[in-house]
């Protein structure tokens, strides 16, 4: 199956770990319950949660009450923020071909592009952490989980 847009992993955890962590505000996880709550790799959620706290939108304690916890209101977070934090800024979009210029004078698709990028980024800015988050079905029961522990 072929996508028009695609995200990398690690910002796709990033977007992921970052909405749970903003739908239980008071509660702590692990690096390892989340990377089993999202069936993903705990090496590869280790790198994006440090990503995170370097930038300032995740804060992490050691110990056994540790873990992970948001550190700024969900509706003060945008999803491009949280994206360019693990996979940087979003560029101009390169030759559909994966060449490093385009050869031709124009490119076949008119700009096109470039403007559904400019889209994406625009819609990535506007989008809140908040928003995103109420969106999210996975962790749900977690207090129900906690109560009952």
């Amino acid at each position: 199956m072929s996508h028009l847009m695609k995200i990398s992993e690690a910002a796709s955890l990033a977007l992921h770990a970052m909405s749970l962590l903003a739908r239980y505000p008071d509660r702590r996880f692990s690096n390892v319950e989340m990377a089993k709550l999202f069936k993903a790799s705990e090496h590869s959620l280790a790198k994006v949660t440090q990503r995170l706290v370097r930038a300032n939108l995740i804060d992490s304690m050691r110990g056994p009450s540790g873990g992970f916890v948001i550190a700024r209101q969900a509706r003060d977070i945008s999803i491009l923020e949280i994206y360019e934090a693990v996979d940087g800024p979003i560029g101009k979009p390169g030759c559909l071909l994966g060449k490093g210029s385009c050869e031709h004078v124009s490119c076949i698709l008119g700009g096109l592009a470039c403007q559904v990028t400019s889209l994406v980024r625009e819609r990535f800015q506007t989008t809140t952490l908040l928003e995103l988050s109420d969106s999210m079905k996975l962790g749900d029961g977690l207090n129900a989980q906690k109560k009952h522990s």
